[in-house]
């Protein structure tokens, strides 16, 4: 073999050694996806023992140790809890009270949003602080008087009393506020040039750029209105306007839960929030990225 030849060789064995920092980086990657793995199963594990906990029999659901898998497999659970619990009325109601309030919520916090961010005013910045200073105020200490309020103008037990209270919120002002910073002035002042009215300028140039912080806004607002159980439980007197949250309280007794129907429901009640997300899961995504970008 001739020399020339012979190093050409070597020099492709010590190509083909993997260094040290591959190494490193390969036991990295290793490691980052055994930590991903591990959080996506920390994740899904709840949601499978609640699927699997709605197909067994109550006391199966109680039996230790634990079974995974239902040894007594009853799809009927579904029936019995959805008769027992009315639970046709109560989907309706939720879906009533989270879609009205996201609507409302939606459009005055982005009316709200877009004065503090493109308007100059007096005491703008000191108003807007006192806003955000609402966020530090639990609701347990509003909910007292908001009950009387909403007593007073006769307000309970209705739909109109489940939805108003939650309009204006601290977090949607402060999320739209900060996404709308983002947008040129320069193009509210070439429309306003153009003749058009602040509304329009609102409705035809604003929203329409805002619309990944709308949509972030419209989910979390309609995922913290289903999940609500406080306020419905103070303003609401009657079963028949009863929301999906008290309805499965309903199954939680003094003595007992009645687990295989509570878990049944429950992995119905997700549906509407999981919809919405990998609807709207791409303006989610951007809208969480890019608002703050500008304080």
């Amino acid at each position: 073999m001739s020399p020339s030849i012979s190093a050409v060789s070597d020099n492709t064995q010590v190509r083909a050694r993997p260094t040290r920092g591959a190494k490193l980086g390969s036991v990295k990657t290793g490691l980052q996806y055994f930590i991903l793995v591990f959080a996506v199963l920390v994740t899904v594990f709840p949601l499978l023992w609640m699927l699997s906990a709605a197909f067994k029999p109550l006391g199966e659901t109680l039996r230790w140790p634990p079974t995974f898998l239902p040894q007594e497999f009853r799809p009927q659970n579904y029936i019995e809890a959805w008769q027992a619990a009315n639970f046709t009325r109560v989907l309706g109601n939720s879906l009533i009270v989270s879609s009205a309030a996201t609507v409302l919520s939606v459009g005055v916090n982005a009316l709200a949003g877009y004065g503090f961010a493109k308007f100059e005013f007096p005491g703008r910045n000191v108003l807007f602080v006192l806003v955000l200073g609402t966020l530090m105020v639990p609701f347990q200490v509003t909910m007292i008087p908001l009950f009387f309020i909403m007593r007073d103008l006769q307000l309970l037990n209705t739909y109109q009393g489940l939805v108003l209270p939650h309009i204006a919120d601290a977090f949607g002002v402060f999320l739209l506020r900060q996404f709308m910073q983002t947008i040129p002035n320069e193009m509210i002042e070439a429309a306003r040039i153009d003749g058009a009215s602040e509304l329009k300028i609102f409705w035809k140039v604003v929203l329409p750029l805002c619309v990944p912080a709308l949509a972030v806004l419209a989910i979390f607002t309609f995922m913290w209105r289903w999940n609500e159980f406080l306020w419905p439980l103070i303003a609401v007197s009657s079963e028949e306007m009863w929301t999906v949250q008290l309805a499965l309280a309903n199954f939680q007794k003094e003595y007992f839960v009645q687990w295989h129907y509570l878990m049944a429901l429950t992995s119905v009640s997700i549906i509407p929030i999981l919809a919405l997300f990998l609807r709207f899961q791409r303006h989610f995504v951007a809208g969480i990225t890019m608002t703050g970008m500008k304080g």
